[in-house]
């Protein structure tokens, strides 16, 4: 993604160290992933997408982990948003 962000791919955001908990650099794509160089031609696949630490719109809901059926269920600092499966 780097080299998208180099070459003036106006999708990719550049993420500094630091910001959010990251202790390296990182990009973020903002757009239609059909669209990205390459994505067509991958195999179908299913992804989750879970926002690390809670920002204004996701701090007052409640995400919790639980390792058993009856197991405890304490509270986690991340948010799931959405479990995606692509197929094409």
């Amino acid at each position: 993604m780097k080299e998208q962000f180099e070459t003036g791919n106006k999708n990719v955001e550049y993420i500094a160290a630091g910001r959010n908990g990251n202790n390296s650099p990182s990009y973020k794509y903002h757009g239609n992933m059909m669209n990205w160089p390459g994505f067509k031609s991958l195999p179908p696949f299913t992804g989750l997408m879970v926002q690390t630490g809670k920002g204004e719109k996701t701090i007052s809901l409640k995400t919790f982990e639980r390792k058993t059926s009856f197991g405890s269920r304490p509270e986690i600092r991340s948010a799931l948003n959405a479990v995606v499966t692509i197929k094409y």
